[in-house]
Order: structure tokens, then C-alpha cells, then sequence
């Protein structure tokens, strides 16, 4: 894994963005870009302090090309072929135009089917109310339109068709957790009406996914084994939505840590929080096994905003969590439930 987070100390500094990476996905190589630009409009996420590495004013155009294309070269000539998958973040709403205009996520798309010829699909975070039907029909037709480009001029030799997914940040099943104590401000009827949308489009050479992120033990109150059960039963419901709607999805498991001026940091120097171990994600999968077919990303990073405290992140360091992290980077890749609880000393549920 790539990573590269970069420092916005000065305001002036526009043209770095806020974080890049490349990691490994049951997919393929994925590059992961987080823009810097204006922060997100909601800001009321409790657990969220990304807005902290946003910038309070609107970044133009020129700077966010920058951003991007400057990021692109800390790639191998090598990750150029081989990167499968393109995750677009600005820490808030890629689709909101008051952070981000249209006509600028068009020339990024273009700047990154141009350094990733082989992208099969590509991923946009953005929060549900800034999706729309005619948003995404129109941003299939021009995606479209520059793999036909690639194609004619010979530099995308994959056959596969692309993908479009979008990532709304679902966190959990519970209502109540997601609104009233994460204040998400996402109903239920809210989040099934969008998946609900996403089944309708139809399109064979450009699909769109579903791209979910789901938190483990995002805040006090809530045991280890408490958090487990409801870290599965979110990712089950996810499971029941691919398969009422027919939608692909991929969800990605993020424990929780503690950042940096939030309000999970006072609940942790209290003593009435403590993230979840790395064993707790184990747990999770083995709770999952044989019972899902959607694929599961770990997310193991923590983007450089976890306080540096002891026992402040769900990667104690700890021998133990040295060898479930390593195991857990394989299943990212692989998959393999088996070999997964075969390298941590568990055996999967009857």
C-alpha cells in the first residue's frame, strides 16, 4: 500500500490533495484520491473530522487538476497497467457543485482513464442528496464516451465493461445510531428509495454498484461484542438490499478510531469510549461467513487523523495485531474466509 497525505498548514497551499493511496481490493489494485476542496456542507457527522483537512473556501478548477495530476506521478509506470479500480473522494460530496462543478469532475475523469487506461471501474463519495437520477445517466454517457475514446486511440486494451459506483457512506442499519447519535440525517425510506434508484439504470457498458461504507463500534455506549452483532446485522441488510434490488455492491468495513477534535476524542479521554480490536473485525467475518456474497474491503487505514494515544486506534500494535492486519490485507485480496481464520486461530461458524 501507497500511501501519501498531505499537509495543508497553509491555506495558500491548494494545489496538494488531501489524501492519495493505492491499495489492493477484491477487485484489484484500487487508487483511493481525496480532493482538497471546500469542506463538506453538512458537518454535522459526529464522528467525522475530516472537515479538518478541507478547505473553508472554494478551490478552484485549476488547483484541483493540480491536485489530481500531481498525485498521478508518485504511480509506477507498472500501477498504470494494473490499477483496476478509481475511488474519487473530496471528504464530503463529490457531486455537490458548491465544492466541487461538474464540468471539474468531468476533466478529472478524463485525467484518470488517460494515466489508468485498464480503470474498470470507478467510484464517487457523495452524500444521497446530491443524487440524482439525471446526475448519474449523464455522467454514464460521458465515462462512456472517453472508454470509446481509449479505445480508438489503442492505449485501453481491457475487454471488460465499466463500472460506476457510488459510495453514500450508509455507516449503519440502526436509524436511531445513524441519526439521532452520528447525526447522518439519513432515514431509512431515504437510503431505500437511492437503492431503489440504482436499480433502475440501465445501461450494459457502464453499470452502477453500490459502494457501502459500514462502521465498526462508532461510538460509546456500545460493547465490543455489542458492536459485533451490530456491524453484522448492518452488512446483512446490505446483503438483503443486493438481492431485493439485483444490485452489485461492495461494502467496506472501517473500524473505528479515535480522531483528532472529535467528539468520540472527549468520550475517549473520559474512559467512556475505547475503539474495537482487531480481533473484532475477525469476529465480524466469522459471523458472516457462508451467509453474504457480497464482497467485504477491511479498511485498515486511518488516514492520519487518529490521536496519538495510547490505545486511541483499533491497531494496538500488538503482536497479535500485527498478524491479524497482515492476514486481513491478504483477505482483501483474496477473500478467503478460510484462510483468514486459519492465520488468527479461528474456525468460521456452523
Amino acid at each position: 500500500m501507497f500511501i501519501l497525505n498531505s499537509n495543508h498548514s497553509k491555506q495558500s497551499d491548494l494545489q496538494k490533495p488531501a489524501f492519495f493511496w493505492i491499495q489492493d481490493t477484491p477487485f484489484g489494485k484500487e487508487v483511493f484520491l481525496a480532493l482538497y476542496t471546500k469542506q463538506c456542507a453538512w458537518k454535522k457527522c459526529t464522528f467525522c473530522t475530516l472537515g479538518t483537512v478541507s478547505s473553508p473556501e472554494f478551490v478552484e478548477m485549476e488547483n484541483v487538476l493540480i491536485q489530481v495530476v500531481s498525485s498521478f506521478t508518485y504511480v509506477t509506470s507498472v500501477d498504470r497497467e494494473i490499477v483496476r479500480r478509481f475511488f474519487l473522494s473530496n471528504n464530503g460530496s463529490i457531486f455537490d457543485e458548491s465544492t466541487l462543478t461538474n464540468e471539474t469532475l468531468k476533466q478529472i475523469c478524463y485525467e484518470i482513464f488517460k494515466t489508468f487506461p485498464n480503470i474498470e471501474n470507478i467510484g464517487f463519495e457523495t452524500r444521497i442528496e446530491y443524487v440524482n437520477h439525471q446526475n448519474i445517466s449523464e455522467l454514464q454517457t460521458y465515462l462512456f464516451s472517453i472508454v470509446e475514446y481509449f479505445k480508438k486511440t489503442g492505449s485501453r486494451t481491457t475487454g471488460k465493461n465499466l463500472s460506476l459506483s457510488i459510495s453514500i457512506g450508509y455507516e449503519t442499519h440502526n436509524s436511531f445510531l445513524r441519526n439521532d447519535i452520528l447525526q447522518k440525517g439519513y432515514s431509512s425510506d431515504k437510503i431505500d428509495n437511492f437503492y431503489k434508484m440504482c436499480s433502475s439504470f440501465d445501461n450494459e457498458q457502464v453499470q452502477v454498484i453500490c459502494d457501502e461504507y459500514v462502521m465498526l463500534k462508532p461510538c460509546p455506549n456500545l460493547s465490543d461484542d455489542e458492536a459485533v452483532e451490530e456491524c453484522v446485522q448492518s452488512i446483512l441488510y446490505l446483503e438483503e438490499m443486493s438481492k431485493l434490488y439485483s444490485l452489485q455492491m461492495l461494502v467496506r468495513l472501517n473500524p473505528t478510531y479515535v480522531a483528532v477534535n472529535s467528539e468520540l476524542e472527549l468520550a475517549f479521554d473520559k474512559g467512556e469510549f475505547v475503539p474495537p480490536k482487531m480481533i473484532n473485525i475477525v469476529q465480524v467475518l466469522q459471523n458472516l461467513h457462508n451467509k453474504i456474497n457480497i464482497p467485504l474491503f477491511i479498511g485498515l487505514n486511518e488516514e492520519g487523523l487518529a490521536v496519538k494515544k495510547e490505545g486511541a486506534s483499533f491497531n494496538r500494535n500488538t503482536k497479535t495485531d500485527k498478524l491479524i492486519f497482515k492476514a486481513l490485507e491478504q483477505f482483501n485480496r483474496t477473500q478467503n474466509y478460510q484462510a483468514l481464520f486459519d492465520a488468527v486461530g479461528y474456525l468460521p461458524s456452523e
